[in-house]
């Protein structure tokens, strides 16, 4: 088991960060295997995460290693190395994770919106939010000098994906760098997305960079209506309940409202409206069900799937 990640907000002085408190958030130790795995096909050039093809379903199978090969927590034991600490402002937020348990840290409205269609993207295992890289060299050597690693040594990146293809149930990564609709890179910001691309690709990650309005405002709104319904619920504990109930909901009409559709259902079913938009929302994250985003996802408004 990975030691708990803390918080870095207290380490980093002047520019540095403790070698010690480095430590405590990754397993040692942090050299690992340059051999790039098989990505089908995929380069950091070409990948495209939201484009992989719907539909398809999450395997129910699958199991994520305490850490990566880096040292890295997955799932709960993550946490984001940089924070949302200033809610006044609405750009930030902070909120609790779908599949997993644990505090998200959206630094940005886009990657709020982002954020959330991870988290009903079926392809996806885990997402890690502001995840670290840094120089092992420069870390060792400042160890050696018992001196501190500074944070420019440090590189994070917006988010690390964990996931699946199909007709494999093995693990791929891919990392997102997240900026507005309107985003005109300089040279600087050329070369910071350089630097990314190439840390990635010789851990034989992919990598790419994602605006903003990749997802809608719609479906940002759709996907946030689905969130509200499970946020309390653990939601890996409904992929079964969440598949029976998809199989109901595909092979019944769709007449009416949404509200109507799934209120008729769970009277078949014999469970309450609200677990059956629970189990709608799972379903959809584990894609079970498609949501045509194109729509409003609405009670009051004819349910539009993609079937």
């Amino acid at each position: 088991m990975s030691t708990p990640i803390s918080s870095l907000a207290n380490t980093v002085v002047s520019g540095q960060l403790t070698i010690c408190a480095l430590e405590t958030k990754r397993t040692w130790p942090p050299i690992a295997s340059k051999r790039s795995p098989s990505h089908d096909g995929a380069t950091t050039e070409e990948f495209k995460l939201l484009s992989l093809a719907r539909p398809f379903v999450t395997p129910k199978d699958i199991r994520l290693p305490g850490t990566d090969k880096y040292g890295w927590p997955h799932g709960v034991g993550y946490e984001a190395l940089l924070k949302a600490r200033q809610p006044s402002l609405s750009t930030r937020a902070t909120f609790r994770g779908m599949k997993f348990r644990r505090r998200y840290e959206a630094l940005s409205g886009n990657e709020q919106r982002i954020l959330f269609s991870l988290a009903f993207h079926p392809y996806v295992i885990d997402v890690r939010d502001q995840y670290g890289i840094y120089d092992v060299a420069a870390l060792r050597s400042a160890q050696r000098k018992g001196e501190r690693l500074l944070r420019a040594d440090l590189m994070t990146i917006d988010a690390i994906v964990t996931y699946v293809l199909p007709s494999s149930l093995d693990l791929h990564y891919h990392g997102i760098s997240i900026k507005p609709a309107n985003y005109v890179p300089d040279q600087a910001d050329l070369d910071r997305e350089h630097r990314e691309q190439n840390a990635l690709a010789r851990r034989g990650w992919t990598w790419e960079l994602m605006r903003g309005d990749a997802v809608s405002q719609r479906e940002f709104a759709n996907n946030f209506g689905m969130y509200r319904t499970v946020r309390d619920q653990d939601v890996a504990l409904n992929y079964d309940g969440a598949h029976w109930f998809s199989k109901e909901l595909l092979r019944s009409s769709a007449r009416g409202t949404m509200g109507s559709v799934l209120g008729r259902i769970s009277r078949r079913l014999g469970i309450s409206d609200d677990v059956a938009h629970q189990l709608f929302a799972v379903a959809v994250s584990y894609g079970f069900l498609t949501v045509d985003h194109s729509k409003d996802l609405r009670v009051d408004l004819p349910l539009n799937l993609l079937r």
